[in-house]
Order: structure tokens, then C-alpha cells, then sequence
């Protein structure tokens, strides 16, 4: 290892640049442009130098041209690409001021200094004066890729111009992603140093330009140049790791790829957990859900969890634990998005021998778990909902063989398990005004239980505990009416009109155990929607429209007003209820007219009737007292199904 302190000229000197297939995306923001800028202008004011930090090189002398030296960038990369945009920039600016510039001397600085920037940063030119390739080499990562759209704006004969797409080197490359992903650090250089004001004369003089372009080259770094590979792995993992330039994730992934030799499989595998982790709460929280499902809560904080993750490690098998993380990736994705197929798949139910999970109700059963969940956005659950269906099927499969006596123990659990976490959710999240980190610590060190559990019984005692925990944790019955009748309320929200269907589901759950009929499912179309009970539209019969005019001027505290509540709501064929509320079609309007309409045409759902028999003497009058009575109802009728539920181990 050498470190020495030089300019920019002196690193660029007879060097070329690539970036190592383990480094992170180019990712440079607005305000380091701004930070760069004004510290370019205090070193011209102040006349002192402009310092831009260490870098880190490896040696790669396979890939030298001539008298110029390859280099992989170890440390860096984010400053080597921004210098080399920004002398893109000049480079153009130069240009374009020696159309408008009279002096010949200025001229000829003009010339000479734009040819060296072409040079010396920008490309590597044979006796022939023909570019042989570019000096830097920008991220071949594949969801950062620049480097063919850096290569392009480089080139010699660039004219300022940012295409779809073009020829290099005799193929074809599609660029406007590429070019999406710097083009703004781009502009934002050239539109600072080609600035014009009002009578459309440069802002910057050219005496200026000069002493910007002398600022940039005389930038003094530290160069610390490597020629081991394990070297230079260990150096960037240490620089980054102190200096919290890097995400968790960035850091793993250098540190798969300085311990598993196949560089192509590590990539393959760490871009599928990536793009597992993209639509589901990304990458980092997917490996601290990762380190949770098996070491709970202690250590799962951003400071030491990078060195937790390694010491995951056995017995050098590094390949295994990168096996696990993108196993565990593919549940992460799917238990944020997938459908009920692809979410029995990664819960290996659909690998257990029998009927119990092919079943069509207790398969929509456990689904729903997951529905509700999704729809109370509580992913803290994630990890503990992992390990218990991990568990459950090492259980089963102790020695890869299947246990029929084991699978008849914990077949029933699947389905409480989830429900358990269901309620709860429901309850405190969906309903309740709590914040779901209340339960972060017992949900992973549930999960480090379950995942670690050495028996049926230890398993069986870790999710006993859990269920009292839960039982505990439940808002009391005043707090969740309370909440209820603030926020049931119809047009509230999307997630709110998701969940006024799951409470006519679950009474319908609950009635109808036999021939049950789903009424909530978010992400699947069944043609259910919700009828307002007294319309929102005129009814056209003078005497309902004296009550239903005070409904409609009847609202809370919050602005909810009393014809959206869900007292007033009842779950109905999205074709009829359309019908229903069509202004230019004869169909009934008042309650009165819809029950008699409802009850000739007859409905699917036992909740629809239970509500037209209890309420037929109240619908000729049907009011804002009707319907807080009816809230009332449904509040308590909800949440004594969800109290009366107890579950047996």
C-alpha cells in the first residue's frame, strides 16, 4: 500500500479508470453540487486549495494501454465521475466561447486548455490522434449502469447532445436510462458556467473560466494505491464503514464479493435481493428483517448490524448466508405483494400432504391475515411471520423426511397464528391511533424464539407466550369504539373503505361459518362496493328529503360527515348499488323503497339481511340517530368476535 497527496492532473496522469463491479450506483444530489460550487469559489477568492478527500486505487495492470496504467476505483468513485461531468462541462463551455471571442491569445488559451482537458481526463488518444477509449470507465452496476452514456459524453466529438440512443464502438446502446441518472449533475454544471445575463454576455468572464479550470486540476487529494484485490476489499470496507458513506447494503455486498470467488454468481444473486427489495421497503430494512427473523431485536440497529450479518457466518460458508438472504428476499417481496398462490409458495404450505391448506375457505382465511396486515401497513410483523413458517416446516421435515404426527399437531396453527396478528393489527393500527414500533421488540425476539426453537415444544411455548402478549397489547374495548365511530367513515380513505369492508366481512365471518361468502379482499376484484343507506343523491320524496338534508349537514369535529359513516353503509353488487344511485334510472332512493327492493330481489350475504330485518321499523325515518346506533352496533358486534376469539396450543 502507497499514499501519497496529488492534484487531479497528477491522479489522471497516465492512468485509466474503471469501477469495480462490487461498488454502489453514481448518486450525486443537488445540494453536493452547490456544496461543490461554492467551494471552488472560496478557493479562488481565498487563493488556497481546493481539497476533495482520499481515494483509493488497485492496480490492474492486465488492462494497461501503452504508457497508460489501469486502475480499478476502490474508494472514490462518486468525486472521479462528478470531476469528470464537470469537465465535460468546461470542456463545451471552452469551446463554445471560441465563437464569440475576439482576442487571439484568449483564443488559443481557449484551444490549447480544451484539448487538454479531451486529453489528459477525458480520453486516451493514439499518435494518430484516434481515441482508444475513454479514461474513466463509469458503473457497470446493473441498476446504475453510466458507463456507456459517460463514454458518449466524453467522446471527442461530442456536441452537447443526449440521444435515446447510439452506436459505440459498432453497437448499438440504448442510453436515455443511462443518461437519466447523471444528466442533471450535468446540466447543472453547465448551466452555472455558461450562464448569460440580461444583454446575453457570459456571467462568468473567461479570466474566470480559467481559474476555475486551474482550481479543478490543482485539487489535492490523498491517492492510496493497492495492488492485492483482498487489499483493496478490506480498504474500502473499513473507510466506508467509519465514515457512514455507504448503506448496510453496499457494505454486504463488497463483502460477499472480497469472500465468494464467483463474482458473476454473487452479482446474479445480490441484483435478484435487490430487485426483490424494490415496491417492498428496500434494502435495508429487508436485511433487518433478515438479522431479526434470527437474532430478534439486540444488535439490529444500523450501527453494529453490518458486523452482526457477517457473524451470521458458519464456518466460512459465506455462499449459504447469501443463499438465506435471498430466500428470505423473495418472502419479503412476496409477503408485501404477492398473491395468494405465490404466498403459499414461499410459506412452503403448499409442500404439507393433506387437505388443510388446499382448502378453499382456510386458504382465503390466511390470506386475509395478510391482507389486513398490508392494508394496516404493519411490516414489522415480517420477520416474526418468516420464522414461525420456517420453524414450522423444519418441524415437520426434521431430516428432509415428512412427519405425519407433527404435521397433525401444527396443521391448525398456520391459520391462528396469522389471525392472532390479524386482530391485533386490526385493533391497535387499522382502527387505533398506536404506532406499530410498539411491538418491534416483542414481534423479533418472538422470531429469534421461534427460528432458534430446538423442539415441538419450545415452539409451541414461544408462540403460547406471544398470544398472551397480544391479548395484552389489544386496545380495551372503549378505546377501539371510541376510534371506530371517529374514523369509520366512507371516502376517509382508501385503506378506510378497505377496512369498513373487512368489518362486514368478519361479521359475516362470523355468522355464516358454513357456506361463508368473502366480502373483503383488496387485492382482488369482487364486485362488492358500499351503498350509502340514506342517499347521497335526492330521493325525490319530500318527506325523506327534510331527514336526509340534516344527515348530510350533520359532521364531527373532523369535517366527517354523518352520511359516510359506516352505520350507514351496507356492502352491496357493485352492478346493483350502481343501478341504485343511477339519477336517470326508476330505482328505489329512499331506505323504505331499498329494503322493499332488496328484499324481493334477495341477497348473498347474511349480514345484508340480519341488517334489513333488526332495522325495518327505523328505515321510513331513518337519521342521523339510526345511524350512530347502528355504528354503536357494528363496533361492538366487531369487536366481541375479535375478543371472544381465543386460541388453544
Amino acid at each position: 500500500m502507497e499514499a501519497n497527496k496529488k492534484t487531479l492532473a497528477a491522479i489522471f496522469e497516465n492512468k485509466i479508470f474503471d469501477i469495480p463491479i462490487y461498488q454502489r450506483g453514481y448518486d450525486w444530489k443537488g445540494v453536493n453540487f452547490e456544496a461543490l460550487w461554492q467551494d471552488i469559489n472560496y478557493c479562488i477568492d481565498s487563493k488556497k486549495p481546493l481539497f476533495l478527500g482520499t481515494v483509493i486505487f488497485q492496480e490492474s495492470k492486465d488492462n494497461n494501454i501503452g504508457t497508460n496504467v489501469s486502475y480499478q476505483i476502490v474508494d472514490g468513485q462518486q468525486r472521479i465521475t462528478t470531476m469528470t461531468i464537470f469537465l465535460t462541462a468546461l470542456r463545451r463551455v471552452f469551446l463554445e466561447r471560441l465563437e464569440v471571442e475576439q482576442d487571439s491569445s484568449a483564443k488559443n488559451l481557449l484551444t490549447t486548455q480544451a484539448a487538454i482537458i479531451n486529453m489528459r481526463y477525458l480520453n486516451v488518444i493514439d499518435e494518430l490522434g484516434k481515441t482508444v477509449r475513454q479514461r474513466l470507465n463509469g458503473t457497470t452496476y446493473k441498476k446504475k449502469k453510466i458507463v456507456d452514456a459517460l463514454n458518449y459524453i466524453c467522446a471527442s466529438g461530442w456536441q452537447g447532445d443526449f440521444p435515446k440512443e447510439a452506436i459505440l464502438n459498432g453497437q448499438k446502446k440504448r442510453l436515455a436510462l443511462q443518461f437519466s441518472r447523471f444528466k442533471n449533475v450535468y446540466d447543472d454544471f453547465y448551466k452555472k458556467l455558461s450562464a448569460k445575463n440580461s444583454k446575453d454576455e457570459p456571467v462568468i468572464s473567461s479570466k474566470k473560466l480559467q481559474e476555475i479550470y486551474s482550481t479543478i486540476s490543482s485539487a489535492d487529494f490523498v491517492e492510496i494505491t493497492v495492488s492485492d484485490e483482498s487489499e483493496a476489499l478490506y480498504l474500502f470496507e473499513i473507510v466506508n464503514a467509519r465514515g457512514k458513506n455507504l448503506e448496510i447494503a453496499d457494505l454486504l455486498k463488497n463483502f460477499f464479493f472480497s469472500q465468494v470467488k464467483d463474482w458473476d454468481l454473487v452479482e446474479q444473486q445480490w441484483n435478484n435481493i435487490v430487485e426483490n427489495a424494490d415496491g417492498a421497503g428496500g434494502i435495508s430494512r429487508l436485511l433487518k428483517f433478515f438479522y431479526v427473523s434470527r437474532k430478534g431485536h439486540k444488535g439490529s440497529g444500523s450501527r453494529e448490524l453490518y458486523e452482526n450479518l457477517k457473524d451470521l457466518v458458519e464456518k466460512n460458508d459465506y455462499k449459504s448466508l447469501l443463499n438465506d438472504i435471498q430466500e428470505f428476499s423473495q418472502f419479503f417481496h412476496e409477503i408485501r405483494n404477492g398473491s395468494v398462490e405465490k404466498l403459499f409458495i414461499q410459506l412452503k404450505l403448499d409442500e404439507y400432504k393433506g387437505k388443510t391448506f388446499e382448502d378453499a375457505i382456510n386458504k382465503s382465511d390466511i390470506y386475509t391475515s395478510v391482507e389486513l396486515t398490508r392494508d394496516c401497513n404493519v411490516t414489522l410483523s415480517d420477520p416474526l411471520i418468516f420464522s414461525f413458517f420456517f420453524k414450522m416446516h423444519q418441524l415437520i421435515f426434521e431430516d428432509g423426511i415428512f412427519d405425519r404426527k407433527i404435521y397433525d399437531k401444527l396443521k391448525k396453527y398456520p391459520k391462528q397464528f396469522l389471525l392472532a396478528l390479524e386482530h391485533l393489527h386490526f385493533v391497535n393500527y387499522g382502527i387505533g391511533d398506536r404506532r406499530a414500533n410498539d411491538v418491534e421488540a416483542i414481534y423479533a425476539d418472538t422470531a429469534s424464539e421461534m427460528f432458534n426453537a430446538m423442539s415441538l415444544d419450545e415452539f409451541r411455548e414461544s408462540l403460547k407466550n406471544l398470544y398472551t402478549k397480544l391479548k395484552e397489547l389489544r386496545d380495551p374495548k372503549p378505546t377501539f369504539i371510541a376510534n371506530f365511530k371517529k374514523k369509520m367513515f366512507y371516502g376517509r380513505s382508501k385503506i378506510t373503505n378497505s377496512l369498513i369492508l373487512y368489518c362486514f366481512d368478519k361479521l359475516e365471518r362470523d355468522i355464516n361459518t358454513d357456506n361463508y361468502k368473502k366480502i373483503y379482499s383488496p387485492n382482488e376484484s369482487k364486485g362488492i362496493s358500499l351503498d350509502h343507506w340514506a342517499d347521497q343523491n335526492n330521493t325525490y320524496d319530500e318527506n325523506y328529503e327534510i331527514i336526509r338534508e340534516k344527515i348530510l349537514q350533520d359532521t364531527d369535529d373532523d369535517g366527517n360527515i354523518k352520511i359516510h359513516s359506516i352505520g350507514n353503509l351496507l356492502p352491496i353488487g357493485v352492478r346493483l348499488n350502481r343501478d341504485m344511485g343511477d339519477k336517470n334510472i326508476v330505482f328505489p332512493k329512499t331506505p323504505s323503497e331499498k329494503y322493499k327492493y332488496l328484499k324481493d330481489h334477495g341477497l348473498p350475504y347474511t349480514t345484508q339481511l340480519n341488517f334489513l330485518n333488526d332495522y325495518e321499523s327505523k328505515f321510513k325515518d331513518w337519521d342521523s340517530e339510526s345511524i350512530d346506533q347502528r355504528t354503536d352496533e357494528l363496533a361492538n358486534s366487531v369487536f366481541d368476535i375479535i375478543d371472544n376469539k381465543h386460541f388453544s396450543i
